[in-house]
């Protein structure tokens, strides 16, 4: 999902620093609490990370008005060496177009003709060694010339790729084609809880939902839980007016349908969304909150390539958010305890060990809401 700027540079705590939070406390200090920028590669290695099959899929079905912000990079077929070649060749021409962007009022773009750039082959073939050995007398087993033709006839149909690409986020075909996919699989669902929530994403997008209703897709929402502000970015947020609900549902990519229950353990789901949950109805007073779902589209056509919804239970829900115990009596870690965590951290400034690793008098209890039966469960029924 395109994250908004105004999102992005908030102060607010989001899941995603609850996470980092509960992974690496120091790189939660230096990027959240001291607000160190990240390098132009960390953000470009972020960049070129988050946009998977998942987060494309939430662009094309969600956000499709940045579908123009993206770039699919065709398959083209080249070798090893000589793409290496022509990887270091634009990233020469890039380099010398962003140092001119910097500088100038009007803004240059890369050509994707590339003969243009010719004069800069022999130091891209020298950083590539192509055909290049600087420890030998005569490093050059290949002339300029034949390079140069090469680079012209062979590398163009890639060159100019990675020009129309610049500015860009660059996805691979593959992935572009399998999120397409999964926006087909959602359209054409069986599961009519799943079609419910395509055509109200539809009717929001094209202006035609029925009076009374909002649907917020990919928007961002501020709130307060336990004295710390939060801020979500949800998916889709779904508030009837007419008899005041909300409801957060969440879009899941997965490999296996019927893995879903347990990524839905492993990655941390509930809190996710019982989070947004909490958060977003703090914008809308009094308003019932419904059991928050997710539409779980399967990617691979050899197992579940369809589209299902599952929805949290009433006990899970409560254990998401103040803590409680499963079946196998182990303790699950909650919102509360991720804020008391965090409120923990601030109060003592302590940014080199968890509370669990303080004394006896620095660690905390909370209540649990009881055993949980089942964390999410397939949904038959109509919820709309």
């Amino acid at each position: 999902m395109i994250r908004p700027e105004q999102y992005e540079m908030s102060s607010h705590i989001s899941q995603s620093d609850l996470k980092l939070m509960r992974s690496n406390i120091q790189e939660f200090y230096k990027r959240k609490i001291m607000a160190i920028a990240k390098t132009k590669e960390e953000v470009e290695a972020d960049r070129k990370q988050y946009f998977d099959v998942g987060d494309l899929t939430d662009v094309m079905f969600l956000q499709p008005q940045f579908k123009s912000e993206f770039y699919c990079m065709p398959n083209v077929q080249l070798g090893e060496k000589f793409k290496l070649l022509m990887d270091k060749l634009y990233a020469i021409v890039e380099n010398e177009v962003k140092e001119i962007n910097e500088k100038a009022t009007v803004l240059e773009v890369i050509s994707p003709d590339v003969k243009k750039y010719l004069h800069h082959v022999e130091e891209a073939a020298k950083a590539a060694l192509y055909y290049y050995n600087p420890e030998k007398d005569k490093p050059w087993s290949r002339n300029l010339e034949t390079i140069s033709n090469e680079v012209i006839i062979a590398g163009a149909p890639y060159f100019e790729a990675l020009a129309l690409a610049f500015g860009k986020r660059v996805v691979n075909l593959q992935d572009w084609t399998n999120a397409a996919r999964c926006v087909e699989k959602i359209e054409n669902s069986n599961n009519r809880q799943v079609n419910a929530i395509f055509n109200l994403v539809k009717d929001s997008q094209l202006g035609r939902l029925d009076d009374g209703i909002e649907v917020f897709l990919g928007w961002a929402f501020y709130g307060e839980i336990n004295g710390v502000k939060v801020k979500v970015l949800v998916d889709i947020a779904i508030v009837d007016h007419n008899i005041e609900t909300i409801r957060i549902v969440d879009l899941k990519t997965t490999k296996s349908i019927l893995q879903f229950p347990g990524s839905y353990k492993s990655f941390g789901y509930g809190k996710q969304v019982v989070l947004y949950s909490e958060v977003v109805s703090q914008n809308f007073k009094d308003y019932k909150v419904l059991s928050p779902g997710f539409v779980v589209v399967g990617t691979n056509p050899d197992t579940d390539d369809r589209a299902e919804y599952f929805k949290l239970t009433e006990k899970e829900y409560a254990i998401q958010l103040n803590g409680g115990i499963y079946q196998s009596g182990t303790h699950t870690s909650s919102i509360m305890d991720d804020l008391v965590t965090y409120q923990w951290h601030v109060s003592k400034n302590e940014w080199n060990r968890y509370p669990q690793h303080a004394t006896e008098n620095d660690t905390f209890l909370l209540e649990t809401s009881g055993i949980a039966e089942v964390l999410v469960q397939p949904e038959q029924e109509e919820i709309f």
